[in-house]
């Protein structure tokens, strides 16, 4: 029986390195295979305002003039969308932040009225909209309304989550910044 203990208990400790291991190495490979001239991916650590710790890596994107800090363990995606509209996703499970400088990636927008709010994030202007959809989730969009010459009126971030996910959704937010 004592063997048996110890043999689930190296095991349990052997698998979860093996994952540890396995989400740093996505975070390297995506950092060294990815990275373009014109972004900045930095790590930093910083303390969210509640009891839990959150490794951040920082992101830059010069040509869009923007920079935003993101939790480590949480997947960046870039992509163009008819060879002009740059996006970038960060997500995690069923959290996703997006933002589109450019608008598009057409969505369908929930019927029903959002409830929406001025806000101000980098000290530009703001207009967020947020819905709770029939499976539970939320749905989260912002638009500037002031914003640099290289973005366009269809700018926007366009969030999905739960709402155990506002907390990094907001911490991100308020990381954002504008590199004009």
């Amino acid at each position: 029986m004592k063997n048996l203990i110890l043999s689930f208990s190296l095991l349990v400790f052997l698998l979860t390195g093996c994952s540890i291991t396995d989400k740093q190495t996505k975070i390297n490979n995506y950092q060294n295979n990815n990275e373009k001239p014109e972004q900045i991916i930095v790590s930093t650590s910083s303390k969210a305002e509640t009891k839990n710790d959150f490794e951040m890596l920082s992101y830059v994107n010069n040509e869009n003039s923007f920079s935003i800090s993101y939790p480590k363990d949480w997947t960046a995606k870039e992509g163009k969308e008819f060879d002009y509209a740059f996006h970038i996703f960060f997500s995690k499970g069923s959290a996703q932040f997006g933002i589109l400088p450019q608008g598009e990636l057409d969505r369908g927008i929930p019927q029903v009225k959002p409830v929406e709010k001025k806000i101000s994030i980098d000290n530009k202007q703001a207009i967020q909209k947020e819905w709770k959809l029939d499976n539970g989730n939320i749905l989260i969009i912002i638009n500037f309304l002031d914003y640099p010459k290289n973005w366009n009126k269809n700018n926007r971030f366009d969030i999905t989550g739960q709402q155990k996910d506002i907390e990094m959704f907001d911490k991100m937010i308020s990381s954002f910044k504008f590199v004009e």
